[in-house]
């Protein structure tokens, strides 16, 4: 009989075509977006930038693994990997989300943490294409998310980007399918296709233009469609607004702390414990920069490593060395504080200090900025400790009147040139008509805090502040409520527009109440944003525009409290969610054992060895024919196709007809007839292997 060449079926030529560098360039585009827009949904695009970098790392590795053929059989239990990976990233999230930069997500936003952790986590399997199309599921997730919280800017444009790229992926593996279905159809040339059946079929620039049409009609379409509905609902007229676009960077440019982002979300979470014999108002962390208009940047200067001392450290902190930061410029000498603090639940770049330090005790090397914020090189983890000495400035409001005027013409042309602070002009004008009528730069800060406080309410639930405007003109001049990040933004800016050296600080406002004994508790609800002035001989002094001011009801400090009730809810109603579901997947489990102890008692001896050796068999075929039997196919005609692609196949023949009569006949197959079929199955077992490599 005369061998034909076997025709790889489609399973096998889709396997043969493999996904291509383009293919996961496309998924690591698209994943991307929701990676690092999670980052800056929470104000931390260092989180959202860290995200996508491992994630493209586990991207790069999975194609490489790829590229080496990796055996489809391997690939068949990925789905049990990944439900494994989702597993070992949620028993582990608080560790993984708390590596991220600044501590990660508030646990309110645990979903997106376990999220962004579990893409990353299985972007290091992505070994085929089923891999790749479910890793789309948590990225649209992370939309979802961002949806609710809307804090990332640009939202409708990074959707419309990752539906684009997405379109494209699932385009492209559309057609590798069909390419491989052609091929074992016997068609040499697929290409010749697009000539024929296929002319006028869409492919990816389609969809790319169908996605790119489709979203950006629906956004700039939306409003008149909604004041249309209006209309027929029954209001006087249709009012159309063009859409707002949000200005997270542009027009202002880039920031690192935007502000007036809407509502605040805190937690009752512990972050820190301070232990110390004094009181002090703040736990300064650090510094910002220039002002933009939509927030700040970073404090500039490198840091600077601080030299090892070898003077013996004065602290319990083990393995501590002791470092003598530079003293700051111009300095009062001002009271003495010293405090031993711990980090209780976040990683902290940043060491937090109640005044500008003069001493530090830490296990490990530390820099400077600016002379006065330090940073830890070891990110300060869960049970972390360091001590430190600060000189807290305490001036008088008399001492503060003494002190000599600021050269306001130097320093407002030091902001505008050397910082490029964009003060809007009516903010300016503001400041000016305030500062003209005082004599001494306190009284002009004490001024500026006393119109904003006549101006301004504080609430937490303050909605955001979208479009163009300058965040700080459209608070004191328009909203007119926010919090502590408008307020001492607002105050800074002012001090700046009339030349009175300022600046913006962020850290934790130390609640006296939290304090038992010698330690205080610093929960993330006491993150706060105040203002220091700079005054001649005698250094930084801090300023509070929240000191004082009208609370909306129910937008206040305390409000923050019934979030944690609620949020303690949220907590408890996740739990017994997740317990009901475990005990649902129990029961589905006992229900399948049960299942299976069931049907196991019911075979015969015989027929429990029989079914194995007849799995075998059919492994045995199908290695060389490349596909499964068809149910609606017999063991012998499965056999049949097995002998046509094969030069002898007789012994599969002999096979099937054994196996036809002891599955289906009345009587049993005896002991001696199960051993031939056993060893005519472990032959035909030897030469599929030998035939099908």
């Amino acid at each position: 009989m005369q061998h034909h060449k076997r025709l790889d079926n489609a399973e096998e030529q889709y396997r043969s075509l493999g996904a291509s560098s383009t293919d996961y360039m496309l998924l690591a585009a698209a994943l991307a977006v929701p990676l690092y827009t999670s980052g800056l949904a929470i104000l931390e695009p260092a989180t959202g930038g860290m995200s996508v970098v491992l994630c493209w790392l586990g991207i790069a590795v999975s194609y490489m693994v790829r590229l080496a053929g990796i055996d489809h059989s391997v690939t068949r239990g990925l789905g049990w990997l990944m439900l494994g990976l989702a597993v070992m990233v949620g028993a582990n999230l608080d560790f993984l989300n708390n590596v991220m930069p600044g501590g990660g997500f508030p646990w309110q936003l645990a979903p997106a943490a376990f999220m962004c952790w579990f893409i990353i986590a299985a972007s290091f399997f992505l070994w085929n294409d089923d891999t790749m199309l479910f890793l789309l599921v948590p990225g649209i997730a992370l939309f979802g998310v961002q949806s609710y919280i809307e804090t990332a800017g640009h939202f409708v444009i990074s959707l419309i980007l990752f539906m684009a790229s997405v379109a494209v992926l699932l385009t492209r593996l559309h057609l590798r399918v069909m390419y491989a279905a052609a091929r074992a159809a016997g068609y040499s040339d697929v290409r010749a296709l697009y000539r024929g059946p296929w002319r006028g079929m869409a492919g990816p620039t389609l969809a790319v233009l169908s996605v790119l049409v489709v979203g950006g009609s629906s956004y700039f379409l939306a409003p008149q469609i909604g004041g249309a509905v209006r209309k027929l609902a029954g209001e006087p007229e249709i009012m159309f607004r063009p859409p707002r676009f949000s200005t997270a960077g542009a027009p202002f440019g880039n920031v690192s702390r935007q502000i007036g982002n809407g509502p605040l979300t805190s937690s009752n979470l512990p972050v820190l414990k301070v232990t110390s014999s004094s009181s002090f108002p703040y736990l300064r962390g650090f510094a910002l920069g220039s002002y933009r208009g939509n927030g700040w940047t970073e404090l500039g200067g490198r840091p600077v490593p601080l030299s090892r001392s070898m003077e013996k450290a004065a602290s319990n902190v083990d393995r501590a060395v002791v470092y003598f930061p530079p003293k700051p410029p111009s300095p009062r000498p001002g009271r003495t504080v010293t405090g031993l603090i711990e980090s209780l639940n976040r990683f902290n770049a940043i060491a937090h200090v109640p005044g500008p330090p003069v001493r530090i005790e830490y296990d490990g090397d530390v820099s400077s900025v600016a002379g006065e914020f330090l940073l830890l090189a070891r990110n300060l983890g869960r049970g972390r400790e360091y001590y430190v000495e600060s000189e807290t400035n305490e001036a008088s409001a008399e001492t503060l009147r003494a002190a000599p005027l600021s050269d306001r013409q130097v320093i407002s042309e030091r902001y505008e040139r050397r910082s490029r602070d964009r003060i809007a002009t009516q903010v300016r004008d503001l400041a000016n008509r305030i500062a003209a009528s005082k004599s001494t730069d306190y009284d002009t800060v004490i001024a500026f805090m006393g119109e904003i406080a006549s101006r301004c309410k504080y609430n937490l639930k303050a909605e955001r502040i979208e479009g163009g405007k300058d965040r700080v003109e459209a608070f004191l001049f328009e909203t007119q409520e926010g919090y502590c990040d408008l307020f001492a933004s607002s105050l800074t800016v002012m001090c700046r527009a009339v030349g009175i050296q300022s600046r913006a600080v962020t850290g934790y406002l130390v609640d006296p109440a939290s304090r038992k004994g010698n330690a205080y508790t610093i929960r993330d609800r006491d993150a706060h944003m105040w203002t220091e002035v700079f005054f001649e001989g005698i250094g930084w002094v801090p300023f509070d525009a929240t000191t004082n001011v009208e609370e909306v009801p129910g937008g206040g400090v305390g409000s923050l409290l019934e979030e944690e009730a609620q949020g303690e809810g949220l907590k408890w109603a996740a739990w017994i969610g997740g317990s009901v579901l475990a005990l649902v997947a129990l029961a589905l489990a006992i229900g399948s054992l049960r299942t299976f102890m069931i049907v196991r008692r019911t075979l015969t001896a015989d027929m429990r060895l029989l079914r194995p050796l007849y799995t075998r068999f059919l492994r045995a075929l199908q290695r060389n024919l490349h596909r499964p039997k068809f149910p609606s196919e017999t063991t012998f005609e499965y056999a049949r196709a097995y002998q046509l692609s094969t030069s002898n196949g007789k012994e599969a023949l002999t096979l099937a007809g054994a196996f036809d009569r002891a599955l289906y006949s009345a009587t049993i197959a005896d002991k001696a007839e199960l051993a031939r079929m056993k060893a005519g199955v472990d032959i035909l077992s030897r030469k599929s292997r030998k035939n099908g490599k």
